[in-house]
């Protein structure tokens, strides 16, 4: 369809078609996240429903899209992270969407990472186990020009009861900057 150009493209069926699609609107630093409903039979677009984030003070809460998974059929789980200018902390929420209705849960905290600055302010990386039975995030913190980088595991189950404690990985330090010679 010629409406999916430059988008990240989802389907899947639950009586009709449905079609997430999600696309980072620079001007907004956000995406933009629709929800597509299509006939089985003539696969016309029957509704479009938008799932972009909602923030309630767009100068305060600059909540902004990390990623979503699908719970089961028209369910979704969005993530959203918002750096905290007051405490140098970025924030992970998580949201329980409908990809038909757009109704959604209120944001809810699942954990922080330490931030430096709005240029620096550390990161999550999000995934589901294939069962949808646990949730691991990856935390990132800010980056420190003269110390070690670290990341830290945290396990949840789909309740967001956390499984284990935080672990944390050391990077290795890199003294020197990569370089591959031209041959």
């Amino acid at each position: 369809m010629d409406d999916e150009i430059d988008y990240s493209v989802q389907h899947f069926e639950d009586g009709d078609i449905f079609r997430i699609k999600s696309k980072y609107r620079l001007a907004d630093f956000d995406y933009v996240i629709q929800s597509d409903r299509l006939s089985k039979a003539e696969l016309e677009r029957i509704e479009t429903t938008d799932l972009s984030a909602i923030n309630e003070n767009p100068i305060d809460a600059l909540k902004t899209h990390l990623n979503m998974h699908q719970i089961d059929g028209k369910e979704f789980l969005f993530f959203s992270s918002e750096y905290i200018g007051d405490t140098k902390a970025t924030k992970l929420y998580r949201q329980n969407v409908n990809a038909e209705t757009g109704v959604r849960s209120a944001y809810v905290e699942v954990t922080s990472v330490e931030g430096k600055g709005t240029l620096n302010t550390g990161r999550f990386e999000t995934a589901m186990s294939p069962d949808g039975a646990y949730f691991a995030v990856v935390k990132v913190p800010a980056f420190y020009k003269k110390e070690q980088e670290t990341i830290a595991v945290e396990v949840y189950d789909a309740e967001f009861n956390k499984c284990t404690k935080s672990i944390t990985f050391l990077i290795a330090k890199r003294s020197v900057a990569r370089f591959i010679p031209f041959t």
